[in-house]
């Protein structure tokens, strides 16, 4: 799940399904964050027992920053075997657009192609 606030967005993928969920063995893959979003961003992604990727680069908009971040799940940089394109991910649905007490402006669940096992972006 993917959690976006004015100026930042911050995710995680978890692979899970519904055995892991009924033994509670959920395994996070990858999580990151993208701060300043609207200028000069600062960029930092995680891949489980790698050393973060951290880099610096205009990042326009929260839109931006989505496709940024799939875009890194689904390329060879972040090692991630479980996804390896675009086309892996089946589903990204908008599940609230405004969450006030929270400060949310954003919230989206991707999921895997049918044929994998399920995985998420979550806060």
């Amino acid at each position: 799940m993917l959690n976006c606030g004015s100026s930042s967005l911050k995710f995680q993928l978890i692979a899970t399904d519904l055995e892991r969920i009924a033994v509670n063995t959920d395994q996070r893959l990858a999580h990151g964050q993208i701060e300043r979003i609207g200028g000069a961003a600062i960029i930092t992604f995680n891949v489980e027992g790698v050393a973060p990727q951290r880099s610096a680069a205009p990042v326009k908009d929260i839109r931006s920053a989505v496709e940024m971040v799939v875009r890194w799940i689904a390329s060879d940089a972040s090692g991630i075997d479980e996804i390896k394109t675009l086309a892996d991910i089946h589903v990204v649905r908008k599940a609230d657009l405004l969450r006030p007490h929270h400060r949310t402006l954003c919230r989206y669940t991707l999921h895997a192609h049918k044929g994998f096992p399920r995985y998420h972006l979550q806060r």
